[in-house]
């Protein structure tokens, strides 16, 4: 059996003996080696220096040990690291160190020189760490007859995890050439910092990552990656060269030229300042600077040549033209305007050439023999001369053209004699020796015209025009007449005037015409006065009024009178309403009201137009009476002398009664 001691060591013990087992029964027991793997199993299993219950219980016998250990510091975030451990005392011995620091680190085996050590990757985290590291392990004593179990830690303090250095590098960058577009560059690492870009040197910026070429020559860019958390700032250049552009020469167009034209400059351009110049490759001219000079027809090649400059490299092109032979210019006499009849004349054209001539009409009323021309009608004549070549001309032909006008017809109106204000429409005429459709207009004055129908619209004087379209050999044609409208006299009516009592308030009259002149009042005899259109009645009789309208634009001045009764009576007036407002004939029936008179004497009754004939009683204000035979519903009306009452009352006469 084995027994189990406190303290930190152990040793075998022979109890059926009661003494400690030789080193030579130990042999026969266990194998050192077999100790020792026990020992590393057991410091694996649990990372600490306990001892496993499976190995030989503990005797007495102390050997102390004790544990440092230390690691790389500091360490670069995610970079490799190294960590050792010194166990004293370990003797012969063999055991395990485990470690612990930003997580479990593992364990290392030591041996009889006391130490070991262990290495790996870094925690990608920046940071202070701190852990430790614990020994546990065997060694044999110093008779050799026992194993002793040491355990002992250490600690592992303030490890510092510093932030890495990415390695920031561009995508490559190819040759360029000036005038290319702008284009994106890029620089990555293992970093996520933000990259920023700029020129270093050489022609180029920068915005963002787009570089747009200023130059020919070298370009350094340099990329700047900020921090981040684990990562340092970081930086890195690169360079690629720009090579000149090849300017594109343009020459300006040259149109086509003919024999004898003046010597003219040619040019060409590009995109470069670099210096052309100019010769001819083939064909009839020569060419002094720019300036170029025809030696004869054909077609001219000519070149360009531009040195380098700046940006671009040297660079040639070339154009070409032809020259094509003179054109002679033929030119006409000037025709004049004909007339439609008039005799054959001649015409004639010439030129630089002495090239024959002949002509011909190409269009319009006109023939031609040789140079004589004979008009056919009107319109517009072109005739055409062609020349033939001769000497350094080519051929030509020329055209001109005249206009033959058609004859001029008189036309002229109808006398029309003087109107008045007021006439009904009438018809005007003109006529000429062209069968034109005549057309009507007025040009000036007081009226309006519709196809040959005259309406006056006012007096004045009125200005006619008239319009003839051309027709067959004959020209358009207008013509004008003039004609007076004389003012029209109105008719100037007063408003009827009824009889009047006098006595009565002072009234007005009216009277009116089509005219807007201004009328004014006046008594011309009998018992009145007025004032404007104001009467004031100044006794008994008859009153004859005057009225007097001023002339206007349209109208002459005008007069008028009327007249009417004053009577001594005064006018009746009935009081609404009736005793009774319908009833049958012979019912009788109460009226009421003034100066009715105080007997009847000559005084009526009517009921629509039929006199009473049965009067029951009358007074002043009273009057009792039976509907007469005849009589149809309408107004009651009473006549004191020669004066009516007016306005009603309005009376129904109903059927008579009927018994059944």
């Amino acid at each position: 059996m084995h027994e189990r001691k406190s303290g930190s060591e152990m040793r075998y013990i022979d109890r059926k003996r009661g003494k400690t087992a030789r080193p030579a029964v130990m042999s026969s027991l266990v194998s050192f080696a077999a100790i020792i793997l026990l020992t590393s199993l057991a410091v694996a299993a649990n990372g600490q220096g306990v001892k496993p219950d499976i190995l030989p219980p503990p005797i007495t016998e102390t050997v102390p040990t004790t544990t440092t250990c230390s690691c790389t510091n500091p360490v670069i975030a995610g970079e490799s690291y190294t960590c050792s451990a010194t166990v004293s005392n370990v003797g012969t011995g063999m055991g395990a160190v485990a470690f612990t620091l930003w997580s479990g680190l593992g364990s290392c085996t030591v041996g009889n020189g006391g130490t070991c050590s262990i290495g790996g990757t870094a925690t990608s985290t920046v940071g202070t760490y701190s852990g430790s590291c614990s020994y546990g392990g065997y060694r044999t004593t110093s008779v050799n007859t026992t194993f002793i179990y040491q355990a002992s830690s250490g600690s592992i303090s303030n490890i510092q995890v510093n932030s890495a250095t990415p390695i920031l590098s561009f995508a490559s960058i190819s040759t360029q050439t000036y005038g290319v577009a702008p284009f994106a560059v890029s620089a990555s690492s293992a970093s996520t910092g933000a990259i920023t870009y700029s020129v270093a040197s050489g022609p180029a910026t920068i915005s963002g990552s787009e570089v747009t070429i200023t130059g020919a020559g070298t370009v350094v860019l340099s990329a700047s990656q900020a921090a981040t958390a684990n990562y340092t700032a970081a930086t890195a250049s690169t360079s690629f060269t720009v090579n000149p552009a090849t300017p594109t020469i343009i020459f300006a167009a040259i149109a086509t030229k003919t024999y004898g034209v003046t010597p003219f400059a040619v040019s060409a351009s590009s995109a470069s300042t670099g210096a052309i110049t100019y010769s001819v490759t083939s064909g009839p001219a020569t060419i002094s600077g720019s300036e170029v000079t025809i030696t004869g027809a054909g077609t001219v090649v000519l070149s360009a040549s531009q040195v380098a400059a700046g940006n671009y490299a040297a660079a040639t092109a070339s154009t070409s033209f032809t020259v094509n032979p003179a054109t002679p210019t033929i030119t006409f006499a000037a025709i004049a305007t004909k007339t439609y009849g008039v005799t054959p004349f001649a015409v004639s054209a010439s030129s630089a050439s002495t090239g024959a001539i002949t002509y011909s009409v190409t269009s319009g009323p006109a023939t031609i023999s040789g140079s004589e021309v004979t008009i056919t009608g009107a319109g517009t004549v072109v005739l055409s001369a062609s020349q033939v070549a001769a000497g350094n001309y080519a051929a030509a032909t020329a055209s001109t053209s005249f206009v033959v006008s058609p004859a001029t017809p008189t036309l002229s109106f109808t006398a029309i004699a003087t109107k008045t204000y007021g006439v009904t429409s009438f018809a005007v005429s003109a006529s000429s020796a062209s069968s034109g459709a005549i057309t009507y207009s007025v040009a000036s004055g007081p009226a309006t015209i519709s196809g040959s129908e005259v309406t006056i619209t006012g007096a004045g004087t009125v200005v006619l025009s008239a319009s003839q379209v051309a027709a067959g050999n004959y020209a358009a044609a207008t013509a004008s007449t003039s004609f007076a409208v004389s003012p029209a006299a109105p008719t100037l009516t007063f408003a009827t005037i009824a009889t009047q009592v006098f006595g009565v308030a002072p009234f007005t009259v009216s009277a009116s015409s089509a005219s807007s002149g201004a009328i004014t009042y006046s008594v011309t005899s009998g018992p009145a006065t007025i004032v404007g259109a104001t009467v004031s009645l100044t006794g008994v009789g008859t009153v004859v009024l005057s009225a007097s309208q001023a002339a206007t634009a349209n109208y002459t001045a005008a007069t008028t009178s009327a007249s009417f009764v004053v009577s001594a009576t005064p006018v009746p007036t009935i009081t609404p309403p009736l005793s009774l407002p319908e009833g049958p004939i012979g019912m009788g029936i109460t009226i009421t009201g003034t100066n009715f008179g105080s007997t009847q004497g000559t005084s009526t009754v009517s009921f629509n137009g039929t006199k009473a004939t049965s009067i029951i009683s009358w007074s002043s204000t009273s009057i009792v009476v039976d509907v007469p035979t005849g009589a149809s519903t309408g107004n009651v009306v009473v006549t004191v002398g020669d004066s009516s009452s007016t306005g009603g009352p309005s009376f129904t006469v109903d059927p008579p009664f009927t018994c059944n």
